[in-house]
């Protein structure tokens, strides 16, 4: 476990369920997953290649998430934003998930390379 000596601010944590790793994708899709923080989360960032693109919808009703992580202390902790991959080169990617606590202090809670093929008849 991190701890900011200073401030006793310890960082979010969560999981990235959607993309998979190296997952192709086009067209519109969702990332999804689940994040907490003890000083509780004031937004989820979704970043594309070293830029946010946009904040992720929070607290959505996650009751596995607690079940198996006794840390996290509520269910509404799922998070959802539907990228657009036209704006988007058709190439990998990197997509990373930050979360900003009420303090404002950003954590990196996960990373994920997925591809861009907007092309989806070379998919066939």
């Amino acid at each position: 476990i991190l701890c900011d000596q200073a401030s006793g601010n310890t960082p979010a944590f969560g999981y990235i369920d959607t993309p998979s790793n190296n997952q192709f994708v086009d067209g519109f899709f969702e990332v999804f997953g689940w994040a907490f923080d003890f000083q509780s989360v004031l937004r989820v960032e979704v970043d594309v290649d070293g830029q946010v693109i946009g904040n992720a919808v929070y607290g959505l009703s996650r009751p596995d998430v607690p079940l198996q992580d006794p840390r996290v202390r509520s269910q509404f902790v799922g998070f959802s934003y539907i990228a657009d991959t036209t704006k988007l080169s058709d190439s990998e990617h990197e997509l990373v998930i930050y979360v900003v606590d009420r303090s404002n202090v950003r954590s990196e809670i996960g990373r994920r390379k997925f591809v861009v093929d907007n092309n989806v008849g070379t998919h066939q």
